[in-house]
């Protein structure tokens, strides 16, 4: 900034400053008592003469003496620029602080950036030069205050007449020296008692600071102590728990593990037993089936041995594809009796086999032969419900449905098939036994009836459900190892798996790898689940338990098992585990 620059700001902020007392105090009317007006004249006089003691004694007098006064801001003003220029920094920053602290608001400090950023350094704590012109608490005479007030009054009169100027002029300055010379007398009196006071003062601080940084020190070193003893308890304290810490948490995993160990033997020991159990039962069933079926057969051993022979010399065609040699499966053999000319007649109705699937076409062969002596047709009948949608056809013709056989004469034999479908919902190894009858057209009281019995074959799904531990805790995490097993002797395909958990207890985590989605409302579901028979198939899944679980809750979880291909389904359900305390 150059001294144009410099002057110039310095003169604008006087002629502010002027400007501003105008504005406070109209013309005519006294705003405020003489002494503070006074006070506030002389040491913006002193201002502009660049007596900046002055103004600094002067101006800080007003404001201990006024503190309500309304020259105030102005006079903190002047004494934060007063001391700038006499070179006291920290009074400088001191007085600005004050300005700024009591009249937030103020227009005064807008252009002043150099006292502002001493302001700012002084509020951080930064010691700042001092200079020469420190603050000043003596207080000014009045008689001072008079004369500075009588001679700036002088200036502003008129000049005089020349008549009597010479004279005025002489006594003027005899005055002015008298007073002067008194007030130099009095001003070093003033200032020999300040610098004796400011010494006095300046060593009561001194041995003051020296006590209070004593005292300080020990403060300090006391406070040190104890935080380095709470430090010390604490680091011993938080040690201690760390281990108590650890220790539970190590007994919590080992209690966790032995829990999941005992859990997971006890789901493989339930699914062995569960499988052996199946296994015996399959194979009681299918012993009784074939004890039936030997006992159905015993009987008609020697039936089939002569039937054999028959069939090697039977007659010729017959009319509807009769054959005299048609070959025949061993079969359950019927007789009609009859003497003379009485109808009579052979009905032999071959096996079935075993193991047939829902959906599977089953073929039996069979046949009619006419051991009367005359002629004869037979109407054919079945106790086989519409679900099996039994059907009699021809060999000969296999794609036209008949009723009854062709015209038969003495001898002559007819050859056809019996086909059912299996229905589906068959437990697997489940029996149907159903007659199926030949009756004489001709003498219609002359029939034979032959069973026939199917050994349904289908796949026979179990779930095992189990929780890896059945004490949990608000926020834990717990797996449920789902275990699908086929023990039937089929294929199971189609088959929906519905996982329902509490939703209120239980959030997913983990949908395990096996497909599952959720479908909201406490269900995960997996759809066109294919098991083979005697195959058994593990899914994981994993929750967490709500924070908002009571203590005591029993959560489970349940599987329903749905066949889609053979309508059929079932529900297992898991063991139960208990929300504890943490």
């Amino acid at each position: 900034m150059t001294m144009l620059q410099r002057f110039r700001r310095v003169t604008g902020l006087l002629l502010m400053g002027a400007l501003l007392a105008a504005l406070l105090v109209p013309a005519g009317a006294p705003a405020y008592d003489a002494t503070d007006s006074e006070l506030f004249d002389a040491g913006f006089s002193a201002f502009n003469r660049g007596d900046t003691r002055t103004t600094v004694r002067v101006l800080s007098q007003l404001l201990e003496t006024y503190p309500h006064s309304p020259l105030r801001e102005l006079s903190l003003f002047f004494l934060a620029r007063a001391q700038l220029r006499g070179g006291n920094l920290q009074g400088a920053a001191q007085a600005m602080d004050r300005l700024v602290r009591e009249y937030p608001a103020t227009v005064l400090t807008k252009t002043e950036v150099e006292l502002m950023g001493l302001v700012a350094r002084y509020r951080k704590g930064e010691k700042l030069p001092a200079g020469d012109d420190e603050l000043e608490r003596a207080v000014v005479p009045t008689s001072e205050l008079a004369a500075v007030s009588a001679a700036e009054k002088e200036s502003a009169k008129p000049p005089e007449s020349s008549t009597g100027k010479d004279r005025s002029a002489r006594d003027r300055q005899a005055r002015e020296k008298a007073e002067q010379e008194r007030l130099a007398r009095e001003r070093a009196e003033q200032e020999r008692l300040a610098a004796e006071k400011a010494r006095l003062e300046k060593a009561a601080r001194e041995q003051q600071a020296r006590e209070e940084a004593e005292r300080q020190r020990l403060a300090a070193e006391r406070e040190a102590a104890e935080k380095a003893e709470k430090e010390r308890l604490a680091l011993v304290k938080a040690a201690r728990e760390q281990q108590s810490r650890e220790e539970a948490e190590q007994q919590r995993q080992a209690a966790e593990r032995a829990a999941a160990e005992k859990a997971e033997k006890e789901r493989l020991a339930q699914v062995k037993a569960t499988e052996e159990r199946l296994a015996r039962e399959k194979a009681e069933q299918k012993r009784l089936t074939r004890e039936r079926v030997e006992q159905k057969r015993q009987g008609t051993d020697t039936a089939e041995a002569a039937l054999s022979s028959l069939l090697v010399s039977a007659g010729p065609v017959a009319k509807g594809g009769a054959s005299a040699a048609s070959p025949v499966v061993p079969a359950v053999q019927g007789k009609s009796q009859g003497t003379g000319r009485s109808p009579a007649f052979d009905f032999v109705v071959g096996p079935a086999g075993e193991n047939h699937v829902a959906g599977m076409k089953v073929s039996i062969p069979f046949e009619v032969i006419n051991r009367g002596s005359v002629s004869d047709s037979f109407t054919l009948h079945t106790g086989f419900p519409s679900a099996f949608q039994p059907v009699f056809i021809s060999r000969a013709s296999p794609g036209t449905a008949i009723g009854k056989t062709p015209p038969l004469a003495p001898g002559e034999r007819f050859s056809g098939i019996f086909t059912v479908v299996m229905p589906g919902g068959g437990i697997d190894g489940q029996l149907y036994t159903y007659p199926v009858r030949a009756v004489s057209q001709r003498a219609p009281a002359t029939t034979s009836s032959r069973d026939v019995v199917l050994v349904a074959s289908a796949p026979l799904l179990r779930a095992v459900v189990n929780p890896e531990k059945t004490d949990i805790r608000a926020g834990e995490r717990i797996e449920y190892v789902v275990t699908l097993l086929n023990v039937g002797s089929a294929k199971a395909e189609g088959v929906v798996v519905r996982l329902t958990f509490p939703d209120n207890g239980y959030e997913v985590v983990a949908q395990g790898t096996g497909g599952f989605r959720n479908a909201g409302g406490g269900t995960l579901v997996m759809d066109n689940v294919s098991i083979e028979p005697g195959q058994a198939r593990d899914y994981t899944v994993a929750f967490r338990v709500k924070e908002e679980a009571g203590v005591g809750t029993e959560l489970r979880c349940g599987v329903k098992l749905q066949n889609t291909t053979y309508g059929t389904w079932d529900m297992f359900r898991s063991k139960a585990s208990y929300v504890r305390a943490r």
